[in-house]
This record gives structure tokens, sequence and C-alpha cells, in this order.
């Protein structure tokens, strides 16, 4: 009968080939009691917590354009949350 696959992809969004790939993630670090009461004269530590999600392009089999986006609520206190973007090429050969 050949070689029977019941489901080769489930959803093609976008420009979408077999060397596509991405990701979504989240992270929270906690910083503990006794480090923030220990830098509290010096530094405001809070907990840090963040999202990512990216998707790399495979232009060929031997070139992905990569795009990446985060938000990051940092530790330290005195900082505002910040939108990280990146594009890169990888090219390997």
């Amino acid at each position: 009968m050949g070689n029977v696959e019941p489901l080769r992809r489930l959803c093609r969004p976008g420009l979408w080939q077999d060397y596509d790939r991405f990701g979504i993630g989240a992270f929270a670090f906690n910083v503990s009691d006794g480090l923030q009461d220990s830098r509290d004269p010096v530094l405001d530590f809070n907990d840090e917590k963040g999202i990512e999600a990216w998707h790399s392009l495979g232009l060929t089999p031997w070139a992905k354009l990569t795009a990446d986006v985060q938000y990051v609520n940092p530790a330290r206190g005195a900082l505002e949350p910040a939108l990280i973007t990146a594009l890169r090429l990888n090219v390997a050969f």
C-alpha cells in the first residue's frame, strides 16, 4: 500500500516549508527574599518575567532567516519593561 502518513502537517500558515521552525517560550526568575533584603539599600530586586516568540524561515536547506521578539520585565526595579526584537540570517556552508 506504500508509505501512508495520515497527517504530514496540520497547519501551514504563511510561507511554510519542511525546514521552517517556530517557538514560543516564557520564563520567570523568582529572586529569594534573602537576596532582595541583602541588596535593598543598593539595588531594588524583584522577580523577573518574560516571554519570547520566534520564527525561522528556511529560505533554502542551507539558509535560514529568523525573526525574534521578546518582552522582558527585568528584576532590577529601576528598569522599565523592554520589548526586544531581532532579525538574523544564518548561512551554513
